[in-house]
């Protein structure tokens, strides 16, 4: 796992490198999958920065509620 920097948010990683059996490699793909904490922490310049990491979609355990991500114009899955 490494570190990412998006403005707003701590303890922010992206999961590539992480070990699954999925993979014909054995690790999750670097640039694929990012963990963080309450995404409404991010500031623009945050947003700005995960979209250009790649960010496409959010998956939100949490809430139902209306957010930055569907502002900007990012997919947002809810699995409550």
């Amino acid at each position: 796992m490494r570190e990412l920097d998006w403005d707003g948010l701590r303890n922010l990683r992206d999961l590539g490198g992480l070990p699954t059996p999925r993979s014909s490699t054995g690790l999750t793909a670097r640039g694929r999958v990012a963990r963080g904490p309450r995404r409404e922490l991010l500031t623009a310049a945050g947003w700005d920065a995960a979209t250009r990491w790649g960010l496409r979609s959010v998956v939100d355990l949490r809430t139902l509620a209306l957010d930055e991500a569907t502002r900007v114009g990012l997919r947002r899955l809810l699995l409550p």
